[in-house]
């Protein structure tokens, strides 16, 4: 097709497909000047323009899906925790008529007016988060959880509320706003800091991206030394199973990172040695579950004594902390490292993993 025809300046010169339809007009106009290549050419642009159009027409719907689905959400978390604030309030719409409100009212376990009216208040809010979950099909811990972070979001990150109820942050950053500001201690001057330092990225970031920066927010501008934090959430550690789908569980350990490290690269240190022998076809990561079930299991590997293993913490800084133009945190890691033996000692037979139990 000729770059130069009147057709081609004029189809870069259109303003808007949809306002009339030109292709009828510029059918008639060149029908005896176009060639078959010329008219072919123009039909493909004609499609191509269309396709584009309905595309970002698509695009632009589901941002507007997108934001009234999230004003929605935080509209039902505003509700459900409304809702349980008022019925802990007055509890009569839930539980029935205050017995103590008669003069002549008189307990027969000997409870006070204070210790009734309280327990009446907790069975309201009881009845409100069972009505809730069955009219939401949730469950009950959830309705809890959507309340009390709405509690947290409207009292230390208002920004991040704001945003969330007008559709600007997902459901899911707003969520780790409230997490992440409910591990802070309370100082209103921290909360609205934390709230400050998350407010935008609360918009922009994925999950994934957004909890990174909250956590490196919460560490900027939390009022303790984390040597008195790291001590008292030591007193948190624990280990548990989930059961997970066709006879599998889970295990979960909460313990000092520095401890965790260690283990890893004890468990590392014999899959590496595992790997390296002739029949071995387990996965690293069916070996890794294998060796800590035997470690957990059996207290000790065969390999466990000539496995040296040293902890490192690796401490990364933001290179405008380094050069005086900013106050982003460190972060730092804790990893162990550990060399697997060349040779297995003569006489020691190699440990192949979990051994079926008789």
């Amino acid at each position: 097709m000729n770059i130069d025809s009147p057709l081609v300046e004029y189809l870069h010169t259109r303003a808007d497909l949809h306002l009339i339809d030109e292709a009828d007009v510029l059918d008639a106009v060149y029908a005896d000047q176009l060639g078959a290549s010329d008219r072919d050419a123009w039909e493909r642009f004609v499609c191509t323009q269309q396709a584009e159009a309905t595309c970002d027409a698509a695009l632009d719907q589901l941002d507007d899906l997108s934001t009234v689905s999230r004003r929605a959400t935080a509209g039902q978390w505003r509700v459900i925790a409304d809702i349980l604030r008022l019925a802990r309030q007055d509890p009569e719409p839930w539980v029935g008529a205050d017995p103590t409100a008669d003069p002549a009212w008189s307990d027969p376990r000997g409870r006070s007016i204070a210790s009734v009216r309280r327990l009446r208040s907790e069975f309201a809010v009881r009845a409100a988060v069972a009505d809730i979950g069955a009219r939401l099909r949730i469950a009950e811990v959830t309705v809890h959880a959507i309340a009390g972070r709405t509690a947290t979001l409207r009292e230390r990150c208002p920004r991040v509320w704001a945003d969330f109820l007008d559709g600007r942050v997902s459901a899911e950053n707003a969520a780790i706003a409230a997490d992440v500001a409910a591990a802070l201690p309370a100082d209103a001057a921290a909360w609205a800091l934390f709230d400050d330092a998350v407010a935008d990225a609360a918009q922009r970031c994925t999950p994934s991206g957004f909890r990174r920066r909250a956590r490196a927010a919460r560490e900027r501008v939390h009022p303790e030394p984390i040597d008195e934090r790291h001590a008292r959430a030591r007193e948190d550690r624990t280990v548990c199973s989930t059961p997970e789908f066709d006879g599998l569980a889970t295990i979960s350990l909460t313990t000092d990172a520095v401890d965790a490290a260690s283990a890893l690269g004890r468990i590392d240190a014999v899959v590496d040695h595992l790997l390296a022998q002739d029949g071995e076809t387990r996965t690293r990561a069916q070996l890794r579950a294998d060796v800590a079930i035997d470690l957990l299991r059996n207290g000790s590997s065969p390999l466990a004594v000539d496995v040296p293993s040293a902890t490192a913490i690796s401490i990364t800084i933001p290179m405008m902390t380094l050069l005086g133009q900013g106050d982003a945190p460190a972060t730092a890691t804790a990893r162990s490292r550990s060399r697997p033996p060349d040779v297995m000692p003569r006489g020691r037979r190699a440990w192949c993993g979990s051994s079926p139990t008789p």
